[in-house]
């Protein structure tokens, strides 16, 4: 699992429906597979399409359960225990800070929470 942004000429030819709009957004990525192509699903989940290397401008895996962003290759128990943290900082977690992750760690193309950290 994680998030990916698409070239504006990405192929979408194995995409149902077409991708209208995906190119520029951060788009959840259900599987990564081993040459570096993605199965991705649109913002409003109504859309799902595959994607090669070739099509994708920078990308993350991650881990989410109930609506919180969590590093990648967690077990259970390891993102309940984020998920702990994550909630009790001072601030709470909100959808804004899930998506100033996802940009940050789009930016760096890898799982990036810093910006929950800072300031703590």
């Amino acid at each position: 699992m994680g998030y990916c942004m698409l070239k504006p000429e990405a192929d979408g030819k194995t995409a149902m429906p077409a991708p209208k709009g995906w190119a520029g957004k951060p788009i959840r990525v259900l599987e990564f597979d081993a040459w570096g192509g993605v199965l991705a699903l649109d913002t409003t989940a109504t859309a799902m399409g595959m994607f090669d290397k070739k099509d994708i401008i920078k990308s993350f895996e991650c881990g989410h359960m109930d609506g919180i962003i969590t590093p990648p290759k967690m077990n259970t128990l390891q993102q309940m225990a984020y998920m702990a943290r994550v909630l009790s900082r001072k601030g709470g977690y909100d959808p804004i800070l899930k998506h100033l992750v996802i940009g940050s760690s789009l930016h760096s193309n890898k799982f990036n929470d810093h910006i929950l950290w800072y300031n703590q």
